[in-house]
């Protein structure tokens, strides 16, 4: 199964890109480094929030706004802002049956997302926000520490 082909056949069904593209897309997002989401956002062909709201259905979990979450600070500091940066994710809370809520931008990267937590006793669930949300969002508490030292 290729995942990014799923992906834009999902975004056809959602009404977002002409499925007669899909081709040329994945041809030229091969090219790049980007999934093939961020692809579509950075050449203008679509929105970041509509890419989200579709692979939210595609991956079967919840689309949200960062803000609205409750974040845990306690386990934002159990990780490195940079690892966090550059897997585009923040960890927001632990429920008292165990689950680990994550937001993402990126739920293609879930399995570099998942390996530190590969021994832990917990499960992971995911939610999706912007990746300018997670940037603002580590940005705002690394300058916070600055600011303090």
């Amino acid at each position: 199964m290729d995942l990014n082909y799923e992906i834009l056949k999902h975004f056809v069904m959602a009404k977002i890109i002409e499925e007669e593209k899909i081709p040329v897309y994945l041809a030229e997002a091969k090219e790049t480094d980007y999934s093939i989401e961020k692809f579509l956002v950075l050449k203008g062909i679509i929105k970041e929030e509509d890419a989200l709201v579709a692979l939210a259905s595609f991956f079967n979990v919840p689309y949200s706004d960062i803000d609205i979450l409750d974040i845990d600070k306690n386990l934002v500091d159990k990780f490195s802002y940079d690892y966090m940066k550059r897997n585009k994710f923040v960890p927001v809370s632990m429920s008292e049956d165990k689950v680990l809520l994550i937001a993402t931008s990126d739920m293609t990267n879930a399995n570099k997302i998942s390996a530190p937590f590969i021994e832990a006793p917990y499960k992971l669930d995911f939610v999706l926000v912007t990746e300018k949300q997670i940037n603002t969002y580590i940005d705002s508490i690394v300058a916070v520490i600055q600011t303090s030292e």
